[in-house]
Formats: C-alpha cells, sequence, structure tokens
C-alpha cells in the first residue's frame, strides 16, 4: 500500500484539529473568562500561536504543547520572551531537560511568580 503526500498531509491536518478542537474545550473549561473574552477564532489564533511557540523549544508532543499553551494563558501570551518573566527562559532553554521536565519546572516557576505578585493560580 502507498500513501501519498496528500493523504498524509490531510491526515495531520486533521489530527491538528482535533487538537486544537480540544484545547478549545480544555482552555474554556480552565480559563472561561479569558476564553469567553476572546471568542472562538481569537482563541483558536492563541492556540496556533502558542503551538508555534513551543515547537521553537523542542516541545512536540500534544501533551507538552498543551501544557506551554496553558501557561500562555496562565502567565501571558509571551512569558517566554517577556523582560518581566525572564525566570522562564533559563528553564525553557535547558538542553539536558525533557519537554516535559522542563513544563512541569515551568509550572512551578509559574505559580511561585504569580504568589509572589498576589494573583490566584
Amino acid at each position: 500500500m502507498i500513501i501519498r503526500k496528500d493523504q498524509t498531509d490531510a491526515f495531520h491536518q486533521q489530527m491538528a484539529q482535533s487538537f486544537e478542537d480540544r484545547m478549545v474545550a480544555h482552555l474554556t473549561q480552565a480559563f472561561p473568562a479569558k476564553a469567553h473574552g476572546l471568542g472562538d477564532a481569537k482563541l483558536r489564533e492563541e492556540i496556533q500561536y502558542g503551538t508555534t511557540r513551543a515547537k521553537q523549544y523542542n516541545i512536540e508532543s500534544e501533551r507538552d504543547v498543551a501544557s506551554f499553551i496553558g501557561l500562555t494563558f496562565l502567565v501571558r501570551r509571551d512569558f517566554d520572551t517577556n523582560p518581566e518573566t525572564l525566570w522562564a527562559r533559563p528553564i525553557l532553554t535547558d538542553k539536558s531537560s525533557s519537554a516535559e521536565n522542563r513544563l512541569r519546572r515551568l509550572g512551578l516557576a509559574a505559580r511561585r511568580h504569580l504568589d509572589a505578585a498576589g494573583h490566584r493560580a
């Protein structure tokens, strides 16, 4: 059996759409005010943006990308590059650590950061 490029492209597009749909549902439940404030189209743009940003740090599994996107909602959209969140950069760029471990460490650091700033995570 030969699988053509257009078939694999269609499969990858379907998987990306499925992930996006699941992320919309998750973010709407986890961050209802923010998600509803964005609306569906902008929420999907944020998911796509987060997916692209995550890949820049070799974060590629669905679970890890979902965690990265969650951090963009929890902390800020540009938490990985913003001067106000410099604590994130060394964790993200730690090549000795797996994506899963880096995201776990980012989650802990984000909660400490938010607690120190007086926000509830």
